[in-house]
């Protein structure tokens, strides 16, 4: 990775990140406890939450056009969930390791927000959605780990998955290659998105969500946030 970039990257994240940690110190959170209704069950690959579940006060997100889309209700469901918002980096076009001009990677701004104080206790990643038709399907667990490799080995991750309606072949291995890259890590849950996409109004292209679609992308989130956390 470039350093210089990974810079000047540091210098835009910071105006965001403290942007978020303010709209996110809601004193009337709810905690979530069980998920949201009609969320279907996340996956747990790995192992279940950690040990230190209850100390879990923060989360950093890292996403593409989906969750620019999402980016209201996942923020008030950040604060009902009593999680602090260090960042919540979303790019139209985002994919995990390659950047194109202005919209760095998924793996640089991970790098840039895992080095920075506080990092995040929590990470929630929604990527994949721009890579799955770019690889071949054998490329996809190293492309998850390349990403996976710039967060905390301790930190508990949550890993949305991926549906495109033309393309729903190719979405189905990559999610199996994740499923099997987390596992292999451990501490990670994927958020099974691609269970919930094909609900009649839920996208409005076969690959973006409708406004009703992004509170559906909210409630995956949720529910695979709590498990991520034990709460």
């Amino acid at each position: 990775m470039v350093v210089d970039r990974r810079g000047a990257l540091r210098c835009g994240l910071t105006a965001l990140i403290g942007a978020f940690a303010t709209s996110a110190c809601a004193t009337d959170r709810e905690r979530i406890t069980a998920p949201p209704f009609g969320a279907p069950a996340p996956i747990v690959p790995g192992a279940g939450p950690p040990a230190n579940a209850d100390e879990i006060r923060s989360v950093a997100m890292i996403g593409d056009s989906i969750t620019v889309g999402a980016r209201e209700p996942l923020t008030r469901m950040f604060a009902a969930a009593d999680l602090q918002v260090i960042a919540l980096d979303a790019e139209n076009g985002r994919r995990i390791a390659v950047g194109s001009g202005a919209v760095a990677s998924g793996i640089d701004v991970a790098g840039v927000v895992a080095a920075g104080s506080p990092a995040p206790d929590l990470w929630v990643v929604a990527l994949g959605t721009n890579d799955v038709q770019q690889y071949s399907p054998d490329e996809f667990a190293s492309l998850v780990s390349e990403l996976l490799a710039e967060i905390p080995g301790g930190a508990p991750v949550v890993w949305v998955d991926v549906h495109i309606d033309q393309a729903v072949d190719v979405c189905a291995r990559f999610n199996t290659a994740l499923s099997t890259a987390l596992g292999a890590r451990g501490g990670a849950v994927v958020a099974p998105w691609s269970a919930t996409a094909p609900t009649d109004g839920a996208l409005s292209d076969g690959i973006h969500p409708t406004n009703t679609g992004t509170q559906l992308f909210a409630d995956v989130v949720a529910a695979s946030v709590a498990v991520a956390t034990g709460r």
